[in-house]
C-alpha cells in the first residue's frame, strides 16, 4: 500500500495430528543443456530506512522431540568444482560492516554443543587438502588491524577452564607439518612481542612451561632447541635471560643446565659457555658467581670434574 504496510504473502503446508507435517518445497527449474534455474529469496528494500529481515529457522520442538536442523549445502559435481557457500554482510557507507556470528545454543543436560570447522579432503595425487584461513580486518591509515583472540571460557565454580591444543597431524611418509608463531616485520616501529606465560594460581605449585625438541628413532640426532636474541644493525643485539621464579617468602627456584646421560656406547654431551668473538674491541666477559647475602654467608662456587672408571681422571 502507499500509506500502510505492504501486503503479506504467506505459504504453509498442512497440519497432521498423527504423521509428519506437510512439506513446502521450492526448486528452480532443470536445465538440460544449460545452467539450472536459480532460487532467490530477498527481503524488501527500505528506500528511506532499513531493508527487511530474512529469517530462516526451524520451529520449536514439542516436549518429546528436537528442533529441526538447518542444512545449507551445495550439490555434488560430476565435472568440476562443487558450488561455493558464501556468507557475508554487505559494505556500509556511514557505518560499520555488519556482524557475522556463529554460536551454539546452550543446553541443560550433557556437554555443550560443538562448533566444527573443517576444510575439504582430496584424493587427487600430489594435491594438498583444503586450507583454513583466519584473518582480521585491516584498519584505517592511522588505526590498527583487528585483534584475533582464541580462548576458552572460564571454568565453573568447581571446574577448570578448557584446554587449547594446537597440533599438526601425523605423517606416515614424511615430515609432519610445522607450527609457526611469529609477529611480522614493522616499518617505523618495533616488531611485536611474543609472550608465552603461565597464569597465576593460589593453590599448589605454579604451572610449568615446557619446551622440548623432537625425539627420533632413526640414526639422526634429536631435535634441538635454540633461543636467540634479535639482531641489531646499529646498536646492541638482543639479550637472552634465563631466570627462575622468585620465592617472596622462601627460596627462589633452581636453574639447572645439564646434558642428558649418554647411551651404552656414547658420551654425555658437552656444555659450552663462551662469549663470541669481537672485531673492534674486547670480547665479552664470562662471570660465575653467587649473589650477596643478608643474614647468611655468600653461596659456594664449586667447579669439579666427574670421576671415571678407566684412564686418567678428567
Amino acid at each position: 500500500g502507499t500509506s500502510g504496510v505492504g501486503g503479506l504473502v504467506s505459504m504453509w503446508a498442512g497440519k497432521s495430528t498423527t504423521l509428519a507435517g506437510g512439506l513446502v518445497s521450492i526448486s528452480g527449474g532443470v536445465g538440460t543443456a544449460n545452467t539450472g534455474g536459480a532460487v532467490s529469496i530477498s527481503s524488501g528494500e527500505g528506500t528511506a530506512t532499513s531493508s527487511g529481515v530474512v529469517t530462516i529457522r526451524s520451529a520449536n520442538s514439542g516436549t518429546a522431540g528436537v528442533s529441526g536442523k538447518l542444512v545449507f549445502s551445495s550439490g555434488t559435481s560430476n565435472g568440476g568444482n562443487s558450488g561455493a557457500i558464501v556468507m557475508g554482510t554487505g559494505a556500509a557507507t556511514g557505518g560499520r560492516g555488519g556482524l557475522v556470528g556463529l554460536s551454539v545454543g546452550s543446553g541443560t543436560s550433557g556437554v555443550g554443543g560443538m562448533l566444527y570447522l573443517r576444510s575439504g579432503d582430496t584424493s587427487a595425487t600430489g594435491k594438498n587438502g583444503g586450507e583454513i584461513s583466519m584473518m582480521t580486518g585491516s584498519g584505517s591509515a592511522t588505526g590498527q588491524s583487528g585483534a584475533l583472540t582464541m580462548k576458552t571460557a572460564n571454568g565453573g565454580a568447581s571446574g577448570t577452564s578448557g584446554a587449547i591444543t594446537m597440533s599438526t597431524g601425523t605423517s606416515p611418509a614424511g615430515a609432519s607439518g610445522s607450527i609457526t608463531i611469529k609477529s611480522d616485520a614493522a616499518t617505523g616501529g618495533a616488531g611485536g612481542d611474543i609472550v608465552l606465560s603461565v597464569g597465576a594460581g593460589d593453590t599448589g605449585a605454579g604451572g610449568d612451561l615446557s619446551v622440548s625438541g623432537g625425539s627420533t628413532s632413526s640414526t639422526g640426532v634429536g631435535g634441538g632447541i635454540e633461543a636467540t636474541g634479535g639482531t641489531s644493525s646499529s646498536s646492541t643485539g638482543g639479550s637472552v635471560t634465563i631466570q627462575t621464579g622468585e620465592g617472596t617468602a622462601t627460596s627462589s627456584g633452581v636453574v639447572t643446565i645439564r646434558s642428558a646421560n649418554s647411551g651404552a656406547s656414547g658420551v654425555s654431551g658437552s656444555l659450552v659457555f663462551s662469549s663470541g668473538t669481537s672485531k673492534g674491541g674486547n670480547s665479552g666477559a664470562l662471570y660465575l658467581g653467587s649473589g650477596a647475602a643478608t643474614g647468611g654467608r655468600g653461596g659456594l662456587v664449586s667447579i669439579s670434574a666427574g670421576s671415571g672408571t678407566s684412564g686418567v681422571g678428567g
